[in-house]
């Protein structure tokens, strides 16, 4: 049997401020909290489960394209950042003017080759 897909994604990340750097920052700590389970009591919840849909650029109407990859539901395996890539930058806050995020993805059910013959990528 094959194993679960994993997929990689690659974030370069390029605030045009101090605003836009906190809002990224922000979205980082959202995927790392949603990336572990949780604790209810004694109970262990699941991480957050994520759906990726692929969509045209901006003015091709947000339609999913679908010829290029149908994803099943994830969940995030692995989340990693690389602060100031390009060697240190900061604005005045002290927040990054650069950063690229790594994310991987690793989907929650085995692919079968009939679902090939049905589009599935």
């Amino acid at each position: 049997l094959t194993d679960f897909r994993n997929w990689n994604f690659t974030f370069k990340l390029l605030p045009k401020g101090q605003r836009d750097s906190q809002r990224l920052a922000e979205i980082i700590q959202f995927f790392k909290q949603q990336s572990i389970a949780n604790f209810v009591g004694s109970i262990i919840t699941y991480p957050s489960f994520f759906k990726v849909d692929v969509h045209f650029p901006k003015g091709e109407s947000g339609k999913l394209f679908e010829r290029l990859l149908i994803f099943k539901m994830a969940v995030v395996s692995n989340i990693a950042v690389q602060y100031l890539p390009e060697g240190q930058s900061f604005y005045r806050d002290g927040a990054p003017t650069s950063m690229v995020l790594d994310i991987t993805l690793k989907e929650l059910e085995r692919v079968s080759r009939n679902e090939y013959d049905l589009g599935l990528r």
